[in-house]
């Protein structure tokens, strides 16, 4: 059974439109091991990448492939 973590990120992982911390950036690559990882903005791909992605660059390439983007409200997915 897969384990899939989803949530918001502005108010919840950081200040509206920062970069995440890292004591939650380093938090995040540990989920990573373990659950599916589904970030929901309403923000631009470009801001999912400033805020998370470049955050996470301890993170292995089989880790990342556990990080789903749902951008702009959901509408488009990255993986």
């Amino acid at each position: 059974m897969k384990k899939v973590l989803a949530f918001d990120i502005d108010q919840t992982l950081n200040i509206a439109k920062t970069p995440i911390p890292d004591e939650i950036a380093d938090l995040l690559n540990k989920c990573l091991e373990k659950f599916e990882i589904c970030p929901i903005s309403g923000q631009k791909f470009d801001q999912f990448l400033i805020q998370i992605v470049k955050r996470l660059e301890k993170a292995t390439p089989e880790q990342l492939s556990h990080l789903h983007l749902f951008v702009a409200h959901g509408t488009q997915y990255y993986r």
